[in-house]
């Protein structure tokens, strides 16, 4: 007999399934990560949460999670077994494992509050090989039906079986007399549209195979770039399986998931002003209340920290990151002035520093070094916009470019013994020049000098 059930945000057993499933998740997210890694397990949860709760699909809340963690430095999840997963796959599959595993769960429950027994399995076409048999199938959940089948006699609680990790199905409560009854479409929703379940299912694994080998060159890419090694290569093989994944999308008429292709930047490298990645925020009750005494009082840190300060001069906000890079809040650069150490001792500016400050209309930037000298960008007949840094990007004043070009240079001038602070100096005077050079074209203020 069909019960009416209560409202989902009032029913008892769906908030305690809930609950329940949410231990459930903490308890496989928690071993899977080395203690010294110290993952921020809240970015997780918080992803989790937002699906469950509607406040974003399941590709928001991965993109989220995965910009959080990567920008934190976090490049790999390290299982007890020694086996590493890279950031964006693992989160990919845990959120959406979770999520589904958590939809299912509910669905049983729900069918249980009908006084319903059955389930059924949805369907797709492309369908894994433990999980094709069983789809767009009837089933009783306690085993008992003399029509249908045990849901215990399908391949539940396997990890490639239905409902396991990265399976794509859900099932729906299933009312005998009520519902449409599964026909041989749902059960084969490929071979209907002419197609082969297992033909589609190989396609999607060799698409997925090309997105990680794109992923994997990205990051040989990147890589190698913060080395200082040249990339060239990497980047070709890039452009490789770029263009392999774009004919056989042609061929095959598939749809192409781009944002299956992209990798996420740890945000390391000398000098990088990083918007994203978390850092220890400073009280400011015991820090300088001024910009000048703001610089004098970090010029000489070994590691870079962050200033906001008005445009009258009035420290807003303060932030300690690593040696090579520092994270502030975007939104506070508007109109702002955002100010930074070099602990390498390199008084002038990065790429990623200015597109740090053009990515939210900011005032001016600044870098300080421990001697201090100090390299000022500020608006001045033009705004500072993102045009900036990618004509520095073509004129080769970042990553083996910038570094070629210097070593040059300084091989011309001290020979063969050149030292690692000359060829940094040469780095300096070779970005300041473009910087003075190209000022009318841009409409800034540029300026250096000493604190």
């Amino acid at each position: 007999m069909l019960r009416e059930a209560p409202p989902l945000a009032e029913s008892r057993v769906m908030n305690e399934t809930l609950a329940r499933n949410y231990r459930a998740a903490l308890g496989r997210l928690s071993p899977v990560f080395t203690k010294a890694q110290n993952i921020p397990l809240g970015v997780l949860d918080n992803a989790y949460f937002s699906v469950q709760s509607g406040g974003a699909s399941i590709q928001q809340a991965i993109k989220t999670a995965v910009n959080t963690l990567a920008e934190d430095g976090i490049r790999a999840a390290i299982y007890p077994s020694g086996r590493s997963m890279a950031i964006p796959e693992f989160t990919r599959m845990i959120v959406r494992t979770s999520v589904l595993q958590n939809t299912a769960e509910l669905n049983f429950q729900r069918a249980q509050e009908y006084g319903s027994d059955l389930i059924l399995i949805s369907s797709h076409a492309g369908a894994r090989p433990r999980c094709f048999p069983f789809q767009g199938r009837v089933y009783s959940m306690s085993g008992q039906h003399q029509k249908y089948p045990p849901f215990s006699s399908t391949s539940y609680g396997e990890p490639a079986g239905i409902f396991g990790i990265n399976c794509g199905h859900y099932p729906t409560p299933f009312i005998e007399g009520l519902s449409r009854e599964p026909d041989a479409e749902d059960r084969d929703p490929a071979k209907a549209a002419g197609k082969d379940n297992d033909a589609e299912y190989i396609k999607s694994q060799m698409q997925r195979y090309n997105e990680r080998k794109i992923r994997e060159w990205k990051r040989r890419v990147e890589a190698l770039e913060e080395a200082g090694i040249d990339n060239t290569r990497a980047r070709a093989k890039v452009r490789e399986w770029q263009a392999e994944q774009r004919r056989f999308i042609g061929v095959f008429g598939r749809t192409r998931r781009y944002d299956r292709e992209r990798v996420f930047s740890s945000g390391s490298g000398g000098g990088v002003l990083n918007l994203k990645a978390k850092g220890s925020i400073i009280d400011l009750n015991s820090f300088p209340k001024t910009l000048h005494e703001a610089e004098m009082s970090i010029r000489s840190l070994n590691y870079e920290t962050g200033v906001i300060a008005s445009r009258s001069g009035q420290v807003l906000y303060a932030v300690k990151g690593d040696k090579n890079s520092v994270a502030l809040p975007v939104d506070l650069i508007k109109d702002n002035i955002v100010t930074h150490n070099h602990p390498r001792g390199i008084c002038a500016f990065s790429i990623a520093d200015i597109r740090a400050i053009t990515v939210r209309d900011g005032y001016e930037m600044r870098a300080v070094t421990g001697d201090a000298r100090f390299v000022s960008l500020a608006q001045g007949t033009g705004t500072l916009n993102k045009s900036i840094a990618d004509e520095m990007k073509k004129d080769g004043l970042g990553g083996m470019a910038l570094t070629a070009s210097a070593k040059a240079q300084a091989l011309k001038k001290y020979g063969l013994k050149a030292t690692t602070q000359q060829i940094e100096k040469e780095m300096e005077d070779i970005v300041n020049a473009w910087f003075q050079a190209n000022a009318a074209k841009f409409g800034y203020i540029f300026t250096r000098g000493n604190i």
